[in-house]
């Protein structure tokens, strides 16, 4: 049985899922994808483009970055790590609330979410949500800014020659966190308002 997308994007537009041919728009709301939308109701915060964002196929995210003009751009770099799947981890300093350092591997996550850990144990986790932001403070300091939990976290970069080799997904850099903690957080506020 074909995929969702892939009844999206047929070559004929008459075939596509919602051409008149095919059932027309009633058919497109039927979909089990949209199974539980009301379509009478506020149409702004369905969450449609995270939903198309997390059900895109690998083949045609593969096209799109062998498509694209910078595939180093956070866009491309991320886009084939599955959902639920850290986007980015790296070993970074935290400064508790007693400003005392300490280690701990951080997992950053499309779904909108830091997590970090004390060797494999959980610690905590961090919601990003609209209106946080990511800030350097320094060269080896920035700022996470959770307005929604009334919370600021300061990550501390480490002595980089102490750290694992850097790679598309793990990172010690703060400027790597940085950009990719901004990116999801552009992407957030993008779907929210789709």
């Amino acid at each position: 049985m074909p995929r969702f997308d892939d009844k999206l994007i047929v070559l004929d537009p008459d075939q596509r899922l919602g051409a008149a041919g095919t059932g027309g728009m009633d058919a497109l709301k039927r979909h089990p994808f949209f199974q539980g939308v009301n379509f009478s109701g506020d149409m702004r915060n369905l969450g449609l483009k995270r939903a198309l964002r997390e059900t895109e196929s690998q083949e045609l995210r593969q096209r799109r970055i062998d498509e694209a003009p910078d595939t180093t751009l956070p866009k491309f770099r991320y886009a084939l790590v599955e959902p639920g799947k850290p986007i980015l981890t790296g070993l970074l300093l935290k400064k508790n609330r007693f400003w005392i350092k300490q280690e701990r591997r951080f997992e950053l996550y499309m779904e909108g979410f830091i997590r970090y850990f004390e060797n494999t144990k959980v610690k905590g986790e961090m919601k990003l949500t609209p209106g946080a932001k990511a800030v350097h403070l320094s060269r080896t300091e920035v700022e996470i800014t959770l307005p929604e939990n009334k919370k600021n976290y300061l990550l501390v970069q480490q002595d980089l020659s102490k750290c694992p080799a850097k790679s598309q997904y793990f990172s010690c850099g703060l400027n790597d966190w940085v950009d990719a903690i901004n990116y999801v957080l552009e992407t957030i506020n993008e779907e929210s308002a789709f």
